[in-house]
């Protein structure tokens, strides 16, 4: 899985990736740290302004 794609599934659900991965035997894994609605605030960054 590409960083770039990885980076965009894992914003979908309310976090970013710590890029640790691991195979348990069912598949590749992929860390995640999660973050509270509380703690954070989403805001949109159109990508031209994006360094």
């Amino acid at each position: 899985m590409s960083d770039d794609h990885r980076f965009r599934e894992v914003n979908d659900y309310a976090g970013f990736p710590n890029f640790h991965e691991a195979d348990y035997g069912n598949g590749m894994v992929y860390g995640t740290i999660l973050l509270r609605d509380t703690e954070a605030k989403w805001r949109d960054v159109p990508r031209g302004l994006a360094v």
